[in-house]
Order: C-alpha cells, then structure tokens, then sequence
C-alpha cells in the first residue's frame, strides 16, 4: 500500500508514520503544495492521505485514489452521531444552530448558559473549539471573516464543564487499534501505545456499539466529573495521531485493506 503524507501539517506524528511505513515495506509519498486537484497523479491503489482536513476532503471527492481518504463529512457532523452516542457523551444538553443566529440570541439574553462552548457542526472545523461568554459575544469570537465567511455556519453550543485528561483512539475497521493521551492546548502527547485501560475499555465500547461514520475514524474522549465520556468522533485522515503507534496503525490499515 502506499501513504500520501502532508507531512508538514503534523510534523512529529508524521515523522513517526512514515518511518513506521517503511519499516512495514509499505511506500510513502509526500504531497506536494503544487499539485493540481485538476490533475493529481496517478497512485497503485491502495493509496491512503493523511495530511490537512482540506485536502483530506478533496481527495475524497475530487481524486480518484482507492481509497483515498477518510474523511466522509456528513457522517461525522456532531449532529449527525450525537444522538445515538449520548450513553457516552460529554454533554447531554447541546443545540445546534447558525453562527449568526447564535450571536443574536446571545445578544437578546436568550441563551440560557452564561459560559458556554461552541464548535462548528462540522468536522471540517472551520474554526477550533472554544469557551465563551453569552454578554460579551460577537462574530470577531469565532475569527469570523478569516478561515470562513459564512454566517449560517450551523454550530454546537453545550454548556461549559471542567475536563482533565484526553485521549485519542483510532479505530480501524470497527477495531481500537491505537491510541495516546494528549494535551489539546498546547498539543502536548503522553505515551505512545493503547493510552490507560480506562477509557480504552470506553473507546472499545464506542467503536462495537456506535452506527460507524466510517471504517476508518478517531474517538477522541475526556475526564471529566470521574468519568470517562466522549468528546467527539474526526476523519481519520485530517486527524493529528499524537503518539499513536505508527507501526500498529501501518500493520491494521494494510490488514484492513488486504494488502499485508
């Protein structure tokens, strides 16, 4: 099989994958900034793209590599999951709605949290995650006008919590195949391998029981009040591996791709 890396969205993550690769025999190809979506060049199936969520989302649609990508967006807007996912989700009380909309109601006092979170509905995250406050909200709070203009946006509002530590899961093929804990702020990673056997049992469960969004996914889960609860499900392929065990990842993609 052979990897398409953009190798300078997750410089150490990618550093990690790609040795792992070769390690497995399997060939790498970096992407070039210069390539034409008109005009990509032809990649041996099987061909898998790890790199930006942009071009993770163009090489599904708009290349014809086998299988391209991982990234299939509609199956993993939060809307789209959350509600069957609600035994394990972070926030049982959640909406969605237009960005603008947001900021308006906020404005009229008609959000009923004072502190809040907010993330687009998508997993194309046009803008990061954040925490903020009903008063004082305006457009400029989600760097409107700068990564997207679109002020129908439809975003998640759920009210704010205290979480500690986090983790990130890949599943392949409806397997736990790797994991490591993380440090969203400063995308700080702790060990490399299953991160704990605690919220490994909950990501198992997640991955058994949950309507897949895919083959090939991220399970990314919190602590939070002592328990261990998802946070959100991201495409495999615009997804930052922290210090997920490049070598296992190799070894269960070329598995599920029945190309050992």
């Amino acid at each position: 099989m052979l990897w398409v890396i953009e190798k300078e969205v997750f410089p150490s993550s990618h550093l990690d994958l790609s040795a792992a690769a070769a390690l497995a025999g399997q060939a790498v190809r970096l992407w070039k900034i210069d390539w034409d979506f008109d005009a990509l060049p032809s990649m041996p199936a099987p061909v898998v793209f790890h790199g930006s969520l942009g071009n993770a989302v163009r090489v599904t649609s708009e290349s014809d590599w086998r299988p391209g990508a991982f990234c299939d967006v509609a199956a993993l807007a939060y809307s789209n999951w959350a509600g069957e996912a609600r035994p394990w989700l972070l926030n049982h009380t959640w909406r969605v709605l237009p960005l603008a909309e947001l900021v308006e109601s906020a404005r009229a006092g008609k959000i009923q949290w004072q502190r809040f979170f907010v993330r687009p509905d998508s997993p194309l995250k046009q803008f990061s995650g954040r925490l903020l406050d009903r008063d004082t909200l305006t457009m400029k709070d989600f760097d409107f006008g700068l990564y997207f203009d679109d002020p129908r946006l439809p975003v998640v509002i759920a009210p704010a919590q205290e979480i500690g530590r986090e983790w990130r899961y890949v599943v392949i093929g409806q397997k736990v195949v790797a994991g490591s804990g993380y440090d969203a702020g400063p995308r700080g990673t702790t060990r490399k391998g299953i991160a704990d056997d605690g919220p490994k049992v909950v990501a198992d469960e997640i991955a058994r029981r949950l309507t897949k969004p895919g083959d090939v996914y991220v399970i990314d889960l919190c602590e939070a009040n002592s328990e261990i609860r998802l946070v959100e499900l991201n495409p495999f392929s615009g997804a930052d591996l922290y210090r997920c065990a490049g070598a296992v990842i190799c070894e269960a993609m070329a598995e599920y791709l029945g190309d050992r």
